[in-house]
């Protein structure tokens, strides 16, 4: 699979196919800034309106009103070499 963040959702190309994964699939919005694939094969993905990643099969979003971000413009994601995650924002 290839993934490529858009300002209209998540793209992934598959088996010469294209898909969009947005709001309306459980991402925080469409306007997608940063991708991170980590160690789990999980997949990381910042937005405009917060983080969300993939998890058997569904999106688990983190941001600002829900009280796990403080502030839900996702620009970077990266993990260390202990297996925390560092989120860059606004």
């Amino acid at each position: 699979k290839v993934w490529i963040a858009t300002s209209q959702g998540l793209c992934v190309l598959s088996n010469n196919v294209f898909h969009v994964i947005g709001v309306t699939n459980g991402l925080p919005s469409d306007l997608v800034r940063t991708l991170y694939l980590d160690e789990e094969g999980q997949l990381w993905v910042g937005t405009g309106r917060g983080l969300a990643v993939q998890f058997e099969g569904r999106w688990i979003q983190f941001s600002s009103r829900l009280g796990r971000l403080p502030d839900d413009t996702i620009s970077q994601i990266i993990e260390d070499q202990r297996g925390n995650f560092w989120v860059g924002s606004n």
